[in-house]
């Protein structure tokens, strides 16, 4: 999904949908120190990050197909971030470095 929309992400991000993404990765990081083993937890926070990365194309119909797309693999994705949160978070952090940097072929070799 990201690809997808990563060039549309690039273009139209905001200083707020950056904030977005970087509290969603500083509450998944800071859960992860913290030794949080609940996946919906963990998950949730994951997918506030994709939220945001979506939302950063202000785009309503890319951020409702995001949504649901990600809605439909919640499971999936709260037993990848529970296994492995660390590798989660410092994957979420290479994604939003790039997007800072607004640099397009740094992002699609994080995504």
């Amino acid at each position: 999904m990201e690809i997808g929309i990563l060039e549309i992400v690039l273009k139209e991000v905001t200083e707020e949908d950056i904030h977005k993404m970087e509290r969603a990765i500083e509450l998944l990081e800071e859960d992860c120190r913290k030794g949080e083993t609940n996946g919906e937890i963990l998950r949730k926070h994951d997918l506030d990050f994709h939220y945001a990365f979506a939302g950063a194309t202000h785009n309503p119909l890319i951020m409702k197909v995001a949504r649901t797309i990600w809605e439909m693999f919640k499971a999936s994705i709260e037993k990848a971030v529970q296994s492995r949160p660390e590798d989660t978070v410092e994957r979420h952090k290479m994604i939003f470095e790039a997007v800072k940097e607004r640099n397009l072929e740094k992002a699609k070799k994080a995504i």
